[in-house]
């Protein structure tokens, strides 16, 4: 029985201009775990977009942010930043519409009220003092137009209007001295009176004058002190709290526990015991088909699981996971003794109310503390929490807003919007793939290859890739583990080889294992777009271990098919070796004085746009036959997804075309489906990585760029014939020469010309014309630079210098160091910018560490730190490229044919001599390039090092030593 009861309930809204809260993250991020304030609204934030929202708040608030930058009506000024912060309790969305060029931010909170949905648009607003009369003006035109869409609204910001004198006058508050010759004045005083508002706010400041305001068109509104301020007090702008009282409709329904497996405390001897006294072949000697003898084996499995599983009670803490039972304990007691104020007002509770709140922010600044300190204490014997906290501290939450769009509705329900992403994932397929595959042989000639039609697995290889599991990953649609998987590896594996085998010999794939889990991931813009997410597949452990065993038989059959131009999913290749390839090309026609021309391609939807029936025949045509290429088909055709959000699952899709994401066999089957894309460029040389595809062809003429264009009519045909869809808006063409008379060239596909760019992003590596390099290192500074900055916040939580060294490391350094061997910098200027960020780190760490008047220069604290130079890094990472080149860790035949090396007339061979001949240039674009730089540095070191025998290890600390 449900019953519904009429709630009168305040919503509690805090505002505070708090004059930046940069340098105030973490008591500001504890001071709000322990308020209760349904919104807050903070002023005069100066965030910068390199702050992230979890850095400010944990996730039981979502945040709306409008940060620092230049504003259009104050070119030298930046603007001051607004925040709205919102419970999520509450649905609520930004109005981007709303927003004008000043230093507003509009949300819409959406509260659950008698008569349905009460909807209040709140405004948090800064203008800038002194306060000009355009500024204001602008401000109040755009407010005049979105007031006459809503229909409730609160406005709190600061104003910087110091010369008004407000009086409480019935039960409003108005302007009581107004000078005629103010314009400002009289534009705030036209404003209120026009859109029928109030100035509620009757708190003043240090000077008796009020600069922040409440506005507002509502009645229920009560102003007051705040019970908890969330950051220090400037005396200018004291807090306010903003109480609205609304009406809702309560269900009340009894509370249910969540319970759940654990199986990390499963009593595993026991079914391990169990699992070896089945007789698998009697168990599945009754089975007809392998979906029988899967589901035979499912049975088996969760009886044991009831039986020796136990279960868990989970509950959801409504405070943060770092609170300590004390600290939960005084919180609750707080929120009695202020109900108990509130009704009795005696002064002795409100003594004792202010001490308890005293006690429970040190409380809560201590345990955060103590929490932090366990997380670096565990660093080694339990990294993965430490990295989760990083994780989360970055914006990693898995938290959805409370209320999400598809483009068209807005809906708070669960199982609205889970249903809302599978409708914009499953947009992506088309039924009209879901073709039955030809089993026909193709046209391709077939005298050299090898064919490949049936696979045997045995128990040996299964128990090795169950023993390599890992147990700290969660469990695939049929709710079975990787522990449990793991644990049981040595009793399950004769059943899978049997169901393995079966599945082989059948050429079909167990249905159970098609079915997939889709969770969104954010990828960027607004939260609440159910567009802006991405899907990633989470697959059956047992089937992902079916595909890891036929993966290296795929591989071993097929790399002597594949290109060598395509660097993506292949052993010994990455996207260094693509880049350092297609730049190598580049610079010798740039070096030579001619012209190159690229084009970049973009495929719409490449993975899951990948028509199953010319994937079957093109494995058939690459050898694979018999009752592997039915399991191919099977493996692919009729699978199922479903969305899971928070728990709860949307209606079932079928997956009519694409390759299966998340799966092991996915990449290899999609390297496969675009072997046979370079054979469109006969004119030209092309380079892949995945379905990243650029062309390169040398222009000395017209007839060159007819030549160019061809090939690009032939990539249109190919994607015509392979039913794959080009974005012609993402295609870009990119000139590279360092001549001053170049040749015009336009080129198009499908008849549509292609957007000419001077910088495009390769990989991850901004490319310019004439190969500097300038853009990206700048670029790559700038993002290191960023995340120094949240190492820096982060790291005052933290003690040991070890561990800020390990947050530099991952976060940091990595930024400065992704494929410095394509962009290594020559010049000192480019190296000691580099060098900068390094430096301010070593800074702060000697000043945490009190050692700033011993340890004085960089290459004092980078000797007792022992951390080496990002100069000395990049060497080290040059060298071991070049070593792992020339030793085959690197498969890169273009690259190795660009090796020349130096025979000498005479023997015995001196250390002095070259061992690699570097080709002649014209510039020093050709002796700054990648091989040409490698090879005059290992002319350095010959005398110590052999590339040929001397290992990474010994490499490194010959570099360092120097």
């Amino acid at each position: 029985m449900v019953y519904y009861s009429l709630k009168f309930t305040r919503l509690k809204i805090y505002y505070q201009n708090v004059r930046g809260i940069r340098t105030k993250l973490k008591d500001v991020y504890c001071q709000i775990a322990c308020c209760d304030y349904d919104v807050i609204v903070f002023t005069e934030t100066w965030l910068l977009n390199g702050i992230y929202d979890s850095e400010i708040t944990d996730d039981r608030y979502v945040l709306y942010r409008r940060d620092r930058s230049k504003r259009i009506f104050n070119s030298k000024d930046s603007g001051g930043g607004v925040l709205i912060g919102i419970s999520r309790k509450y649905k609520s969305y930004r109005v981007l519409d709303y927003e004008s060029s000043c230093d507003d931010l509009w949300v819409k909170l959406l509260l659950p009220s008698c008569n349905g949905i009460q909807e209040i648009s709140i405004c948090g607003v800064y203008l800038p003092s002194p306060i000009k009369v355009n500024i204001l003006d602008h401000f109040i035109s755009n407010a005049n137009r979105v007031l006459e869409e809503v229909a409730e609204c609160l406005i709190l910001g600061d104003f910087n209007i110091n010369t008004i004198n407000w009086i409480y006058n019935n039960d409003s508050i108005v302007n009581s001295r107004l000078c005629a010759n103010s314009k400002v004045e009289q534009s705030l005083w036209d404003f209120i009176t026009l859109n029928d508002l109030r100035q509620h706010n009757d708190l003043l400041n240090h000077n008796k004058r009020i600069l922040d305001l409440v506005l507002s068109n509502m009645d229920n509104i009560n102003i007051s002190k705040p019970s908890h301020v969330l950051s220090k007090i400037d005396l200018h702008h004291p807090p306010v709290q903003v109480s609205l009282t609304f009406s809702k409709k309560v269900v009340n329904i009894p509370i249910t526990t969540h319970t759940k497996l654990n199986y990390f405390k499963a009593d595993y001897n026991s079914i391990c015991t169990a699992l070896q006294e089945i007789e698998w072949h009697w168990e599945f000697s009754s089975c007809v088909s392998v979906d029988a003898m899967v589901e035979k084996f499912y049975y088996i499995i969760r009886e044991l699981i009831h039986k020796h599983v136990p279960r868990k009670i989970v509950k959801n803490n409504k405070y943060p996971y770092w609170f300590s039972k004390q600290l939960i304990k005084r919180l609750n007691e707080k929120n009695r003794l202020r109900l108990r104020v509130k009704k009795y007002n005696n002064p002795m509770d409100m003594i004792s109310l202010n001490l308890l709140k005293k006690r429970c922010s040190r409380m809560s600044v201590a345990c955060f503390n103590s929490y932090t300190a366990s997380l670096e204490n565990k660093i080694v014997t339990n990294p993965k929490l430490f990295w989760s906290y990083i994780k989360q501290k970055r914006g990693g939450s898995s938290n959805y807003p409370r209320a999400m769009s598809n483009g068209v509705e807005v809906s708070e329900n669960i199982e609205t919007i889970s249903d809302y992403f599978a409708s914009h994932f499953s947009s992506v397929y088309d039924n009209s793939f879901n073709i039955v595959p030809s089993t026909h042989p193709g046209s391709v000639d077939r005298q050299n290859i090898t064919p490949l039609n049936t696979v045997t697995l045995t128990e040996t290889q299964i128990k090795e890739v169950l023993h390599k599991l890992n147990i700290n990953k969660g469990a695939g649609p049929d709710l079975i583990p990787p522990i449990f998987v793991c644990k049981t590896a040595n009793e399950i594996s004769l059943p899978l080889m049997l169901i393995y085998n079966k599945s082989l010999q059948a050429g079909v794939f167990p249905s159970v294992w098609k079915d997939s889990n889709i969770v969104p991931v954010f990828k960027c813009n607004d939260k609440s777009i159910v567009s802006n997410y991405r899907p990633i597949a989470i697959l059956s452990v047992l089937a992902k271990v079916f595909e890891a065993l036929i993966c290296p038989i795929l591989s071993w059959h097929l790399k002597q098919y594949l290109s060598n131009n395509q660097h993506g999913f292949m052993k010994g290749r990455s996207t260094a070796s693509n880049l350092v390839s297609y730049v190598e090309s580049l610079v010798g026609a740039v070096d030579s004085r001619v012209q190159v021309d690229a084009v970049y391609t973009d495929f719409s939807k490449a993975f899951d746009t990948v028509n199953h029936s010319i994937l079957l025949e093109k494995l058939q045509l690459y050898g694979v036959t018999g009752p592997l290429l039915g399991w191919f088909a099977s493996y692919l055709t009729d699978r199922e997804m479903k969305v899971v959000l928070n728990g709860i699952c949307s209606s079932p899709y079928a997956a009519s075309s694409g390759i299966p994401q998340g799966s092991h066999l996915g990449p290899y089957l999609f390297t496969l489906f675009m072997n046979d894309i370079e054979q469109c460029f006969q004119n030209s040389e092309a380079h892949l990585f995945a379905d990243d595809l650029k062309a390169i062809k040398m222009i000395r003429n017209q007839e060159d760029i007819l030549l160019f264009q061809s090939d690009l009519d032939r990539l249109a045909d190919w994607c015509d014939q392979n039913k794959m869809s080009l974005n012609i808006k993402k295609c870009k063409h990119i000139r590279f020469t360092r001549n001053r008379g170049i040749v015009n060239s336009r080129y198009s596909i499908y008849n549509e010309l292609l957007e000419e760019v001077h910088v495009i992003k390769d990989l991850g590596i901004q490319m310019d014309p004439k190969l500097k390099f300038d853009l990206h290192i700048n670029d790559c500074v700038l993002k290191a630079s960023k995340m120094l900055g949240f190492v820096l916040r982060e790291s005052g939580n933290f003690k040991k210098p070890a561990t800020k060294i390990i947050l530099y490391n991952s976060l940091v350094r990595s930024h400065l160091e992704y494929c410095s061997v394509v962009w290594s910098p020559s010049y000192r200027i480019h190296i000691d910018r580099i060098e900068k960020v390094q430096k301010r780190f070593l800074w702060h760490l000697t000043r945490s560490c009190n050692m700033t008047r011993t340890l004085k220069s960089y290459e004092e604290r980078l000797s007792h730190f022992k951390i080496p130079s990002l100069e000395t890094r990049r060497k080290i990472i040059d060298l071991l490229f070049l070593k792992k080149l020339v030793t085959g860790f690197l498969d890169c035949p273009d690259l190795l044919s660009r090796i020349n090396f130096n025979v000498p007339h005479r023997l015995p061979i001196s250390c002095n001599s070259k061992l690699f001949l570097a080709p002649q240039g014209r510039t020093n674009l050709r002796s700054h390039c990648s091989l040409t730089r490698m090879f005059a540095l290992y002319k350095e070191y010959q005398s110590r090092i052999d590339l040929f025998s001397t290992s990474m290890a010994v490499i490194k600390k010959v570099v360092i030593g120097d």
